[in-house]
């Protein structure tokens, strides 16, 4: 016996090694107890008992020497330890499945409320375990590029590949303004993250004879790959930092595409394997209607259809049914943060549905900080605003320039139908976007 003063923290850790068994002891706690929808389900069909003091050992004791020698309870008990059906008081709301987490970032390995969305991770683990594997993630903010990409880089390590993993936010922005500053640097944190020196970068440099290009490719064949025996996994997330750096930008991103070309015929660089992340929020810098990096397995990440957010709302403990997961939906969509953050404050009580639903378009929501990010992208940029006026003044499909579809599909505010676009989130995007750029229909 173990006594503990958190007894759904012991379920909540042991229940599956209790399953082998097919017997549950509640210590100090009652069947009356609120748990949540998986351990409730769990718990209903298995025999169960509960102590409450030292009166209840010696009990509880005989029964399972009893079920040890003859692999059957005392007969007397037997009605005791029959599944006791598990009543939820109605003064209670409903528990989590999982401890709740505040939406943002990357999400956890272990996260219960990371959402799988095939058949895209399936193929991206397929193509890392190829040779030239090179995978690009693309998709507006907070759409989960991050945390797919650490499950490639977890898959990765699982495969025993090496895995370095870089994140251009992490990077001095001056660095971005020169390529041999930026290249040195690049080869640097590679090295650093596989335990090789860094300070054989510059001793390996020569300025005088080769460019940057040169010098890095060479580097990175020389003293990167060729002592590896298995592959290497090379993750880089939020290159759009680079994006605004025209030359820098260029030139890496054509380093890249060399060195998948490479993998295809050359058996040192066939280790090397790639996944980048990055948002296509950044087009809007951009000078061209096209992705920047146009190579390997595109990964366009969908937002959540209506079953995955059915799941995340039984995630959270929520007793909603369809009807009110489609008012959600039409509110935002899929989108999975906007979706996973309207989830979390109605589970921790800061709000309900219908309050939700009132504020979610305005300043004074929960998505306030998301609508003001849109809202200044646009105001810099008066041209894309105004065609978005035209998108968000009326109801039908509507013919933009191709720059500006592009970008504005990039952004996440408008949907490609054709060579038309509607807006996205309907109910979120048009009040907030008529009243704060003082549009009519």
């Amino acid at each position: 016996f173990i006594r503990v003063n958190h007894p759904r923290t012991l379920f909540s850790l042991f229940y599956p090694l209790f399953l082998l068994n097919r017997a549950v002891l509640r210590v100090n706690l009652p069947f009356d107890d609120p748990l949540n929808y998986e351990q409730r389900s769990f718990l209903q069909t298995i025999q169960q008992r509960q102590w409450k003091s030292e009166a209840d050992t010696p009990v509880i004791l005989s029964e399972i020497l009893s079920l040890l020698s003859t692999g059957s309870a005392p007969e007397l008990l037997a009605e005791e330890i029959t599944p006791t059906p598990i009543v939820i008081k109605g003064d209670r709301p409903p528990l989590p499945v999982a401890e709740l987490e505040l939406p943002g970032g990357t999400i956890q390995l272990a996260s219960r409320f990371y959402v799988q969305r095939e058949p895209w991770e399936s193929r991206c683990y397929e193509q890392i375990g190829k040779n030239a594997g090179l995978i690009r993630i693309k998709a507006p903010r907070q759409m989960g590029k991050t945390s797919l990409l650490a499950r490639i880089c977890d898959h990765a390590a699982e495969l025993g590949y090496r895995t370095a993993s870089l994140d251009f936010l992490e990077t001095d922005e001056a660095i971005f303004e020169d390529l041999t500053v930026f290249l040195k640097r690049f080869c640097a944190l590679i090295s650093r993250k596989l335990g090789i020196s860094p300070r054989q970068v510059p001793e390996f440099w020569d300025e005088e004879l080769f460019g940057p290009k040169e010098n890095c490719n060479d580097y990175f064949e020389q003293y990167i790959l060729a002592p590896l025996t298995v592959p290497l996994f090379l993750g880089l997330d939020e290159l759009d930092r680079l994006f605004p750096y025209n030359i820098v930008a260029k030139e890496f991103l054509t380093l890249l595409r060399s060195w998948n070309e490479k993998a295809k015929v050359n058996e040192t660089w066939a280790k090397l394997r790639i996944a980048i992340a990055h948002s296509t929020e950044s087009y809007v810098v951009m000078d061209t209607n096209s992705s920047p990096f146009n190579v390997g397995l595109a990964v366009e990440l969908p937002e959540f259809n209506q079953e995955q957010v059915l799941d995340l709302v039984a995630r959270h403990g929520l007793s909603w049914g369809t009807e009110e997961t489609r008012q959600l939906m039409k509110m935002v969509g899929g989108h999975p943060y906007l979706v996973r953050l309207a989830l979390y404050h109605v589970a921790q009580g800061d709000l309900t549905l219908s309050e939700f639903l009132v504020t979610a378009a305005t300043d004074a929501g929960i998505y306030g900080e998301h609508l003001r990010r849109h809202l200044w992208n646009l105001q810099q940029n008066p041209e894309l605003a105004a065609a978005f006026q035209q998108v968000v003044a009326t109801k039908e499909p509507v013919c933009l320039p191709s720059m500006s579809a592009f970008k504005l599909n990039g952004m996440g505010l408008v949907s490609l139908q054709g060579n038309e676009v509607i807006l996205r989130h309907e109910c979120l995007y048009r009040p907030y976007f008529q009243s704060r750029l003082r549009i009519r229909e």
